[in-house]
């Protein structure tokens, strides 16, 4: 705002007056007052996002051009850096084009700003395989599982670290919510009305980037029956055998699901949905659109064809072996061959 002629008291009052706010605390007929914090900062708080993207955009513009030396070509264009609020990422053709990017952003920040990039945060990844090395390898700490606004990258280009941690996280909204004490004695429609909308969105939160597979798709439908047959407490009848009484546990388990929605057709489409909206030609300039052909299909047939022969891995595509994860395409293939066939069996 300064920069832009705003008079500085003026902003200076403004500032203030967004972080010294008046905040009642209602409680039934009760109100309390909560007085404005006048020291430390309002850690998650929109005021506090938008104060935290100052410092970062003011290096970005500073900066971005003497960074291209270091980034990442992808196509036509050089990724150097993405941020989101204070979270700093960059990339290169290198991992120490990558980390130079990041200490001259750090080197910015203190001089300008008196900020600093705490250690914990300072980690990277590269593709599995990669022999390089880096220039300080205890000041910045490669990871093989990468962290990103909760989602975790794997350098082998799986997915199945982040599912394993969402899983988790759904498991943990399941029983804070649905199984809670307090939902006891609520009735199983509205519990089951509550598992779409208090664990649902977990898994929603981070599968839009998940390649749809086989493997997914049962386990997604797996936990949701696990959850929905935990909710409904399906007891035998006096004098069924056990077989009969999974059957038609089962049964009513599906039941529910059909009415609730299968999770995994929510996943495909969500898939689908993403796929859409990196094709409209105003995301075009994002980096996840940019990266989406990036060595894509053609590119991956071409090098199978060009590595025929050798011992680094069952396809011959890559230099570390292990398990192949699926590729993006090849996800959404699959999604769209599911609901291919889901849609004929509707129509019949």
């Amino acid at each position: 705002l300064i920069d832009n002629g705003a008079p500085y008291f003026l902003v200076t009052c403004a500032l203030r007056m967004q972080m010294l706010p008046l905040v009642v605390l209602k409680a039934g007929d009760q109100r309390i007052p909560i007085p404005g914090r006048a020291v430390g900062s309002l850690t998650g708080s929109r005021v506090a996002g938008a104060c935290g993207r100052v410092p970062v955009e003011s290096t970005i513009k500073d900066n971005h051009a003497a960074w291209h030396k270091w980034g990442f070509h992808a196509n036509t264009r050089i990724l150097t850096v993405a941020s989101y609020v204070d979270n700093i990422y960059s990339v290169g053709s290198t991992m120490q084009n990558a980390i130079n990017i990041l200490e001259d952003f750090a080197l910015h920040l203190k001089t300008k700003w008196r900020l600093d990039i705490k250690p914990s945060s300072r980690l990277f990844f590269a593709p599995r395989g990669s022999t390089e090395v880096v220039a300080d390898p205890e000041r910045w700490i490669q990871r093989a599982d990468f962290p990103v606004l909760g989602h975790i990258l794997q350098d082998n280009g799986s997915t199945h670290s982040c599912w394993v941690a969402t899983r988790r996280a759904m498991w943990r909204a399941f029983f804070g919510n649905c199984a809670s004490k307090s939902c006891r004695p609520v009735s199983a429609s509205t519990r089951l009305s509550l598992l779409n909308r208090s664990v649902l969105p977990v898994l929603q939160h981070r599968d839009t980037r998940w390649p749809p597979c086989l493997k997914r798709q049962q386990d997604i439908d797996r936990l949701q029956r696990q959850m929905v047959s935990s909710i409904l407490r399906v007891q035998p009848m006096r004098g069924e055998d056990i077989p009969a009484y999974c059957r038609r546990r089962n049964k009513i388990t599906s039941l529910q699901i059909c009415k609730l929605g299968k999770w995994s057709a929510k996943h495909f489409e969500r898939v689908l949905s993403w796929e859409s909206h990196l094709r409209r030609p105003r995301n075009s300039s994002s980096w996840a659109a940019t990266l989406l052909d990036f060595k894509g299909e053609d590119w991956l047939q071409m090098r199978r064809l060009a590595f025929s022969s050798g011992s680094e891995s069952r396809t011959r595509t890559r230099i570390a072996g292990g398990f192949v994860a699926t590729r993006w395409h090849e996800g959404l293939q699959y999604a769209k061959e599911h609901r291919r066939v889901s849609l004929s069996a509707y129509l019949g």
